[in-house]
């Protein structure tokens, strides 16, 4: 979802990083430390990580907590990745208190594995617990698509652990929250379609691909592919319409390096 980069800076400084690169991680959507009462929540979880986001309220439970308070998270969908990723998208049982400061928490839990249920404050360079607080307001309001998106750049670079490739997509996106794009990717070459939620990497930007480890998407040599996108917003809020498909050849026949 987010840059690579960041994960990577975030597991770093957890002191979660293999030789032989596979992270273990999660990250966590909505990103802002601010929320509404009716928002969603997306839980991602890397390599061994995947487990855990397969089985949330089957061997571990997964809620919110405040001063004891526990609201309950039903899992609305999961998603499955191409390349060492699993998504869970969640909803609280009930709307959240406004003027409340929530944790996620997860049951069942080793030490190493609740360190890793942690994300990166950047003003401290401190790891923290995931937490958000309840703004009042409701937001009811669907995002809205300001352009057709199009594709404007394939990368491909290699690294020691593994190559890092992404296409790159322009699009335009309006709301009063933060937003996912909903992406589909199908593998004209052999029908595989693949689904999974991606975040914004700069305000109109979207890549879509892995990093060096773990990504949702992954591209073949010499395929063909298709994609389409929808947005959602961090109250669940869905555009009414998905984008049209966009076709383009494999980013591995570009900028190898």
């Amino acid at each position: 979802m987010k840059s690579f980069s960041t994960f990577l800076l975030t597991i770093l400084i957890s002191g979660q990083i293999y030789a032989d690169c596979s992270l273990d991680g999660f990250w966590v959507f909505p990103e802002k430390k601010e929320i509404r009462p009716n928002t969603i929540i997306v839980l991602e979880g890397h390599a061994m990580s995947q487990k855990i986001v397969a089985s949330l309220n089957l061997d571990y439970p997964i809620y919110l907590e405040s001063d004891g308070h526990i609201v309950k998270l039903i899992v609305l969908s999961t998603y499955k990745g191409m390349y060492g990723l699993t998504q869970a998208m969640l909803q609280p049982v009930q709307k959240l208190i406004p003027g409340t400061t929530y944790e996620l928490k997860i049951g069942n839990l080793d030490k190493d594995e609740r360190n890793l249920l942690t994300r990166l404050n950047f003003e401290t360079n401190e790891m923290e617990p995931i937490s958000w607080h309840v703004e009042s307001e409701i937001d009811k309001l669907p995002p809205k698509l300001k352009m057709t998106p199009k594709l404007v750049d394939k990368r491909i670079m290699h690294y020691g652990c593994g190559p890092e490739i992404y296409a790159i997509f322009k699009l335009g996106v309006e709301d009063e929250t933060e937003i996912l794009v909903k992406t589909e990717l199908v593998d004209i070459t052999n029908g595989i379609s693949t689904i999974c939620y991606l975040s914004l990497s700069q305000p109109d930007t979207l890549k879509v691909g892995h990093g060096m480890c773990s990504g949702a998407f992954d591209f073949k040599p010499a395929h063909n592919y298709k994609i389409r996108f929808n947005l959602v917003d961090s109250c669940g809020n869905t555009a009414i319409n998905w984008s049209e498909w966009i076709e383009f050849e494999s980013s591995y026949m570009f900028n190898k390096e």
